[in-house]
């Protein structure tokens, strides 16, 4: 589980960050086995124990690549002298939070506020793809993988005044585990047995068996930050609309629908070493607008209401890069799942396989790409995203377009074209329903879908609905089609989104049941073996691409529009914006 439902604008302009800078290296990325990255990195052997370097971090044991730059305004406030202190930015978002609890949420959305809000146990950089000291100052791999210590600091304290402690980690991972809180985090925890906290600044976490994408989880993941035990206490319900973290910035106020404002929090201090300062954050306050229809959103930064914007409709990104006067953009391939459709595998008729392999080959990414985002997103042929650690490329060959196949392959299954010109077979019209989640911008997707299908006889019907309820509905499984994205750095996702114990309150909406791949997955997380991990994800794909478990559409690509006089807008490895660095100047 990671974040998913989000939005990612884009278009071809110049980048600050690289397109490819944020995860390079994805197959060799220790992402994927953050034990034997940790032994490494800390001069352990198999049979000791690894401890982090609070100095510079542990390395992750990919080749780093520093990020991308440009020439413009944001390149680094070094550059334009001492960051100037003060001000508020205020930043067009296209979507609401859906709750403001980080256990339960499940949108990116949601996400990029709250990152704001909460920090980690250990931060992984983007930029050169180490492991850095956060809330704990150093932290330990048992030799076996089952075991992971974090000495935290002492001098943490959460917005409501709370100390930080061991007592903080045991409560966050406790909670996220019962079942009562509903917790979409709850995949993240894989073998997850308890939280052992011998005094105050030890919390040690421990599993059943080896599971080795936990610290990336806890480095990037909103999820797994930890939250006020005495917040949950005293707010009850109101937690789903006041978060209390030890980040940067503290809640101030949240109008629902209009906007989230956070103000700097003045006893910050316990920044990463990655980060371009010490103490406070530059800005007083942000306030997050939130405004959902891209044509306003466009004009609030225009006007200048708004310094910053997403998901950028590509005609205006387009529009804007010609003004460099004004504004810069800012864009980046991400990594995680891209756009796509999760097909029921077990409601009918696609829960037969050559309907949902001719649902596949029915689907012509590269046109849908071209009519409905005048081609300025890649289309994608694949489960993942390029920058995935074991990204699959020769997956690509289960999701090609060829309509004549498509047709033959359901004649072969037995069904016949009506008079009508929609198939039937045993009686039973194939007839597919797409439910659309109405915060998405899947309905044009749909209906170029609908016209081509119905050309070899597939009926598709559109509906709509809202979130949060489609979530449950899509756990409950009345569709065929669920639209779907995901954001998250590691592989381990294959498990969140197809596991079969995901079916009822995870997200495998494509209700996928299979003994073999949840046997590769679930060996996959427990090994260190980076290259062994990428085998047993390879097969899983494979499997996923036989059995058509879903219909890949294009690319995220996170594109952000900003003012000049915004400097330094840096990201987390998804990427989110965060704003602890960022100053206004004038």
């Amino acid at each position: 589980m990671s974040d998913c439902d989000c939005g990612g604008g884009g278009g071809p302009a110049r980048r600050e960050l690289s397109r490819r800078s944020l995860l390079r290296g994805a197959a060799g990325l220790s992402i994927i086995g953050a034990t034997s990255a940790l032994l490494a990195a800390c001069g352990g052997s198999s049979g000791g124990t690894a401890t982090s370097s609070t100095s510079s971090g542990s390395s992750s044991g990919a080749s780093t690549s520093q990020a991308g730059t440009s020439a413009s305004p944001a390149s680094g406030s070094s550059a334009q002298g001492a960051a100037k202190s003060g001000g508020t930015l205020t930043f067009g978002a296209w979507q609401d939070a859906d709750t403001l609890d980080p256990h339960t949420t499940g949108l990116a959305a949601t996400s990029r506020i709250l990152i704001q809000i909460y920090d980690p146990l250990v931060w992984l950089n983007p930029k050169d793809s180490q492991y850095y000291p956060g809330l704990a100052q150093k932290w330990e791999v048992s030799s076996d993988g089952t075991q992971y210590t974090f000495h935290l600091r002492n001098d943490v304290k959460f917005h409501n005044g709370e100390a930080f402690s061991s007592a903080s980690v045991k409560f966050s991972y406790d909670r996220i585990f019962d079942p009562a809180t509903k917790s979409l985090a709850l995949s993240l925890l894989g073998p997850y047995t308890r939280t052992d906290t011998p005094d105050p600044n030890t919390a040690t976490v421990v599993f059943s068996q080896p599971y080795a994408p936990f610290l990336s989880y806890i480095g990037v993941i909103l999820s797994m930050r930890p939250v006020s035990a005495k917040a949950y206490q005293d707010l009850g319900a109101d937690v789903n609309v006041h978060p209390i973290g030890t980040g940067p910035f503290m809640y101030k106020e949240y109008v629902k629908a209009d906007h989230f404002t956070m103000v700097r929090n003045p006893d910050y201090n316990w920044a990463p070493s990655f980060r371009a300062h010490k103490g406070q954050a530059y800005l007083d306050q942000v306030v997050w607008k939130i405004i959902p229809e891209p044509g306003t959103r466009v004009a609030s930064l225009q006007s200048g209401q708004t310094n910053a914007i997403e998901v950028v409709p590509p005609q205006n990104v387009l529009q804007l890069q010609q003004q460099k006067d004004k504004y810069y953009i800012q864009n980046s391939e991400t990594p995680g799942q891209p756009y796509m459709f999760l097909i029921n595998t077990q409601k009918a008729p696609t829960d037969e396989l050559a309907v949902r392999q001719a649902c596949v080959m029915a689907t012509d990414q590269d046109s849908i790409v071209k009519a409905v985002y005048q081609g300025v997103y890649k289309p994608s042929h694949n489960l993942m995203e390029p920058l995935t650690p074991c990204y699959a490329k020769d997956i690509e060959q289960y999701f090609q377009f060829d309509l004549k196949k498509a047709g033959q392959t359901l004649d072969s299954a037995g069904w016949t074209m009506g008079s009508d010109g929609i198939r039937t077979k045993n009686g039973q019209k194939l007839q597919i329903v797409n439910i659309v989640n109405t915060a998405n911008d899947f309905n044009r997707i749909s209906e170029l879908m609908q016209a081509t299908y119905k050309q070899i006889g597939i009926d598709m019907t559109i509906q709509n609905e809202s979130q949060p309820s489609v979530f449950s509905t899509y756990n409950k499984g009345p569709q065929n089609f669920a639209d779907f994205f995901f954001w998250d750095p590691s592989p381990d996702q294959l498990r969140a989104t197809y596991g079969s114990e995901n079916i009822a309150t995870g997200f495998n909406w494509s209700h996928f049941n299979n003994p073999d791949f949840d046997k590769l997955v679930n060996q996959a997380a427990t090994e260190t073996d980076t290259t062994k991990a990428c085998d047993l994800y390879h097969q899983a794909q494979v499997i996923l691409g036989q059995q058509a478990a879903a219909i890949p559409i294009y690319e995220k690509d996170a594109t952000i529009v900003v003012q000049n006089k915004i400097k330094d807008l840096a990201y987390d490895p998804n990427p989110y914006p965060y704003f602890f660095d960022t100053s206004i100047s004038g």
